[in-house]
């Protein structure tokens, strides 16, 4: 897979976690974002990785985790 590839990728899965964060579907919104995630640090996309990071916060805080993890 290309590097442009990886990165829609990493997209497809950032929207689609939005999506079912949305529709209140938590851990598939994780899952989600953490595969986006993984996609966006293998490219050295730090602005993806960190759309996504902020995603992760919102969503574990929404389920009741209110302290910081390292992630």
């Amino acid at each position: 897979m290309t590097p442009e590839q990886k990165k829609a990728e990493a997209a497809r899965l950032f929207n689609q976690g939005i999506e079912e964060f949305y529709r209140s579907q938590y851990p598939q919104a994780l899952q989600s974002w953490q595969q986006a995630l993984t996609i966006y640090r293998e490219i050295g996309d730090r602005q993806g990785e960190g759309n996504v990071l902020g995603n992760l916060g919102i969503a574990y805080y929404s389920l009741g985790f209110t302290t910081a993890i390292n992630i």
